[in-house]
């Protein structure tokens, strides 16, 4: 399930914009993760003069790491079936970059994964 961030990018106005007056121009613009964002830092990465935008993005799912099934014949009860399922919690940090377009948007770079502290 992705999760829709809505981001406030600010950028200065153009000139034609802002004839007489300064300041900074904003505008809602939402971003589909797969996560909540842990931290977002913007930057012109490729020069263009556009801000771009890197998010690091904290992931937890819910996976299952195990599932055994067995059957056995009881004298009582008849056939018993019974399923187990080891449930786990998959942790993950990814940086995704995303790049902005002219028309006020973005486009969005493969995800890099982080590695975990611990492994």
């Amino acid at each position: 399930m992705a999760v829709v961030v809505a981001a406030v990018v600010a950028a200065p106005l153009p000139a034609w914009a802002g004839a007489g007056r300064s300041g900074l121009g904003f505008r809602q613009v939402s971003l589909e993760l797969p996560g909540p964002p842990a931290e977002v830092i913007t930057a012109d990465l490729n020069r263009d003069g556009r801000p771009d935008l890197v998010v690091v993005v904290d992931v937890s799912e819910w996976t299952q790491k195990e599932v055994e099934d067995t059957s056995e014949m009881d004298q009582v009860r008849g056939l018993v079936d019974a399923m187990t399922i080891i449930p786990a919690v998959d942790d993950r940090r990814e940086v995704r970059v995303l790049l902005a377009r002219p028309d006020g948007g973005y486009r969005a770079v493969a995800p890099m994964v982080l590695p975990r502290a611990w492994e």
